[in-house]
């Protein structure tokens, strides 16, 4: 029926971890080789960090790339809050790529939590497939949405700063026109 918890603290080999049925945690808090982690069946969560569980972690022990397989009704978690130094990504509609030594690579996703440490960070946003949360640190960070167009946001996403970031949102390159609604806290885009 799969496994309930398991914490990947190295995976000096490559690794396929399969949770099987039920609602599964998988914690991966440093990779040296490559990991695949198979979610079948279940509300499954997958936490990357080195502290995952918990919060407050870094991922510059990702060495080897992670790739999470989900099924439809799982949620991944991306700890990067204690990192200090100024990191520089990019999420798409498959992988987050920038933060950790190795990339981190997903599909079939219900969530997608991203976390930024408390340096100057940079996260240029071109997609997202599931509803997606990134969540800023200290810092005066810059969330790039976009880069030329935003056809790529085809799921929720919601940017949590710290009070002293820059959010830019870039439609210039769409074809045809678009509506909009911009408030004090939203921006909803819809075609004419």
């Amino acid at each position: 029926s799969g496994v309930d918890a398991a914490t990947i603290t190295d995976s000096s080999a490559a690794l396929l971890l399969d949770t099987g049925d039920g609602d599964d945690q998988v914690n991966v808090r440093k990779t040296t080789e490559g990991m695949t982690v198979q979610n079948s069946a279940g509300a499954d969560t997958v936490n990357i960090g080195s502290l995952a569980p918990a919060s407050n972690g870094t991922l510059g022990q990702i060495n080897g790339i992670v790739t999470v397989s989900g099924g439809g009704s799982d949620t991944l978690n991306v700890d990067d809050s204690g990192d200090a130094t100024g990191q520089v990504g990019s999420l798409d509609a498959t992988s987050l790529t920038g933060l950790s030594p190795a990339g981190i690579m997903f599909s079939g996703l219900a969530h997608l939590n991203v976390h930024l440490g408390t340096g100057d960070d940079t996260l240029t946003v071109s997609a997202t497939t599931a509803p997606t949360t990134v969540t800023t640190g200290g810092g005066t960070n810059t969330i790039n949405v976009g880069p030329t167009n935003l056809n790529g946001i085809t799921s929720a996403l919601v940017v949590t700063g710290s009070g002293s970031d820059i959010l830019n949102m870039n439609d210039s390159a769409s074809a045809g026109p678009s509506t909009g609604l911009m408030t004090a806290t939203q921006v909803l885009m819809g075609a004419a």
